[in-house]
């Protein structure tokens, strides 16, 4: 690898929660700190339900933006993602600002093993499946 690969495991407690804080605002300085550094692959339960939005800049190519662009930046070339769910929350809206601006991917609903994008979560050791 040309860059160093940085391994991000990080929880932030469900939407109106007691022990949250600005946990968004403090994994973004984490990300632009790291992504400096080398490439990030970031994991974990974010409580970020994101639905169909895009999580980078859609016709990010033209012409007419590259004035806006950093030297640096890289087009995106992207796999669609789907997403069975259609529901959207605050942590999943501050999620997408954090995947487009530091070109992170949200990799469910583009690979294998989850190329539908199904929503689920984990409670008490099992798997649920939730139809949102």
């Amino acid at each position: 690898m040309e860059r160093d690969l940085y391994l991000c495991a990080a929880y932030i407690p469900p939407e109106g929660s007691p022990h949250s804080d600005d946990d968004f605002q403090t994994l973004q300085a984490s990300v632009n700190e790291l992504n400096d550094a080398g490439d990030i692959l970031l994991m974990g339960d974010l409580n970020a339900k994101v639905g169909n939005f895009k999580d980078y800049i859609p016709f990010d190519d033209c012409k007419h933006i590259d004035q806006y662009l950093s030297d640096n930046y890289v087009s995106d070339q992207t796999i669609n993602r789907k997403s069975e769910s259609k529901t959207v929350n605050n942590h999943g809206k501050q999620l997408i600002d954090i995947c487009t601006s530091s070109e992170l991917r949200i990799l469910n609903g583009r690979f294998i093993g989850d190329l539908l994008g199904n929503p689920f979560c984990f409670q008490y050791n099992e798997r649920v499946q939730h139809n949102s």
